[in-house]
Order: C-alpha cells, then structure tokens, then sequence
C-alpha cells in the first residue's frame, strides 16, 4: 500500500447498506458535472483530473439522495508525459438524507490523500455544487482535519494557498461564505516527522444559522506541500432547515470523526 492511502471499502459498504436501490436522483436536489477536480502544480508544471458524473455511483430511495465516488488506484496528475502529482485516494459523498425527526439535511463529505511532485507543489480540490431547492431559515455546521507526512526526510510544511489565506472553505449560492479554516502554515523541520491539525469552530454538531435563502453548497481546499510529501484531510460540511439534535445518518456519518495514521 503506498504511502498515506487509507483503504475505502468500509465506506463503501457502509454506503451500500445504508442505501440499497440505486436510481436516479430526485429533481428537488442535483450535482454539478463534473463531480470531483482535483488541480496540481509544481514549478513550471501543471494538470487536473476531473470525474465526469457519469462515473458517479448514485443511491436514493424515498429518504434519499448520495452520489458516492471513491477512487479505485492512485491516479497520476500528469502535464504531458511529466507527473506533477498522485492522487492516492479519494472518497467524495455528497447529498440529501431525510432525518428521523423529519428534517432534511444535505452535505458534502470528503476524504482525501495526494503526494507532491518533485518540487513544491500546490493543489486545489473542488467539491461538486450541490443544488436544492431553497431554504430559508436554514443552519450549516462544517469541520476538516489536515495531515501531512515527510516522505523523503527533509521536513514537511503544508502551506494555505486560497485568495483568502486560508486551505479550505465552505460556501453556499454559488461563492457566499460560510467558514473557512487552516490560515497558518503546518510543518515539521524533523525527518521523517508528520504534522496534523483539526478545524472545527463550534461545539460537535451545533449548526450557525444562514442568512436569507440558500439553495446550493461547495466546498474547496487549496494548499501547497512540499516536494515529494504527502498531505491528507477530512472535510464534512452539511446545511438544514430544521437542526435536530439527531447526528448525521449516512452521509456526513460515513467520514465523520474518521482519523488517519500514518
């Protein structure tokens, strides 16, 4: 297994029984194409991968709407013949689930791990929109972890790289904030050493309520990491027009409070 990749058949399979029929997804909520775009550069080098939809698993059933990817091998970030990064693994759940007190709740799930190229090298990873009809009155509570480990003992640093100063944002209607964490620089000078941090700002499952109607959600991390080291995080973000005091069933349930080792 290679370095920092974490297998995703517990959650594939978590996702299988939570959700057995799979189908096409109601009209009331929808995701962009394509699904997932993961951007690399290093020095004069650049390239993406994107998922087109169609490679998309879909679940829903009268509860539910999850649109499931998690990539199967690590995937090379190439400019021509050159690598410029390595996706190792990915899992991306994003959707709407229908709470035991009623509610709806949609949200974005994300676990990731990607390696450096050969020099220092900066990646943004964009979440599908997810798309809904309106909400007024509505709450959003989000949190995400980064890790990093020094792959070729010199040190490691992750450095944000958002327009803002910060590695990861919520927002919601197309570019509106919601939160935004990891505004330092994460490093570690020791060899071989690893450097983690976790983001949540409010209490484990309280919500911050949304001015006026919302009808879309996305979250995005931009960070740099050193050459040829290894960098990972979690993310989950959700948004309700009614916060229960019922936890996240499936959806944000599948990758919250999961940890990594390294």
């Amino acid at each position: 297994m290679a370095p920092g990749t974490v297998g995703n058949s517990r959650w594939i399979a978590a996702a299988c029984a939570l959700l057995a029929t799979a189908g096409i997804a109601s009209a009331s909520v929808s995701v962009s194409d394509p699904y997932i775009t993961i951007n690399a550069q290093a020095g004069p080098f650049s390239g993406s991968y994107a998922v087109p939809i169609g490679d998309v698993t879909v679940f829903n059933d009268p509860d539910s709407d999850i649109w499931f990817w998690s990539n199967p091998f690590q995937v090379p970030i190439m400019d021509g013949s050159h690598v410029v990064a390595t996706l190792v693994s990915m899992t991306v759940i994003a959707g709407r689930q229908t709470q035991p007190d009623g509610s709806e709740r949609f949200g974005i799930d994300v676990d990731y791990t990607v390696i450096a190229g050969d020099a220092q090298t900066r990646f943004e990873l964009i979440t599908p929109t997810l798309s809904f009809d309106p909400l007024t009155g509505a709450s959003g509570t989000t949190s995400a972890t980064r890790i990093g480990t020094d792959q070729d003992f010199n040190g490691i640093s992750i450095n944000p790289a958002l327009p803002s100063g910060f590695g990861y944002e919520t927002t919601y209607n197309g570019g509106n904030l919601f939160k935004n964490y990891f505004n330092s620089i994460l490093a570690n000078a020791n060899a071989g050493g690893s450097v983690n941090e976790d983001a949540n700002m409010s209490p484990p499952g309280a919500f911050d309520p949304i001015p006026g109607s919302v009808s879309s959600m996305q979250a995005r991390f931009m960070f740099s990491v050193s050459a040829n080291d290894s960098s990972g995080g979690t993310s989950t973000y959700s948004i309700t027009p009614a916060p229960g005091a019922c936890g996240l069933l499936g959806l944000g349930g599948l990758l919250a409070g999961r940890r990594r080792r390294r």
